[in-house]
């Protein structure tokens, strides 16, 4: 599973929105109000271990109702690589909480990451979009926020390396 990014209350099948799509998918685990353990996936939006109308109040207040995400950061570092094509050729992306990063977008020139983003695309995927100290954006996409690789413009994945 993919690091843990852009907590979106509500956001149970993490493509990036609160809608009706999340409540079909929880209620379809039938855990409300049964004091069961619930994940996020399951409906338990507020943390505290259990789905209940508590998590119905924290998934509103926060107001974003069938609203496109944005922009998010990862809430870890991540690191997506992708095999190398030659002695020369790397493929790198380490990104921060707070925004810094490595990009190696092949070659062997490495980009300092002044800045990144996530945000819901016009096709329904999301966008990361990272920017770096010489000016230059580097775009991938991804299908939802827990998704375990990154399609870069050039359509290249790159996948998500996992800490044992």
């Amino acid at each position: 599973m993919a690091a843990d990014i852009c907590n979106v209350a509500g956001d149970s099948n993490f493509d990036g929105v609160f809608d009706s799509s999340d409540f079909v998918q929880v209620f379809q685990f039938a855990k409300y109000e049964t004091g069961e353990t619930a994940t996020v996936e399951e409906g338990d939006w507020n943390g505290d271990g259990v789905f209940d109308s508590s998590d119905f109040v924290h998934a509103f207040e926060g107001g974003a109702y069938g609203q496109p995400l944005t922009s998010c950061r990862f809430a870890e570092s991540v690191t997506y690589d992708r095999p190398s094509e030659g002695v020369l050729s790397s493929f790198y992306l380490d990104l921060q909480p707070d925004g810094s990063g490595t990009i190696v977008p092949g070659g062997d020139i490495a980009y300092r990451v002044t800045d990144y983003s996530v945000a819901s695309a016009e096709d329904g995927m999301l966008s990361l979009t990272v920017s770096t100290h010489f000016g230059t954006k580097f775009r991938f996409t991804m299908e939802s926020l827990r998704a375990t690789t990154i399609v870069n413009e050039w359509g290249s994945e790159w996948t998500l390396v996992v800490d044992e």
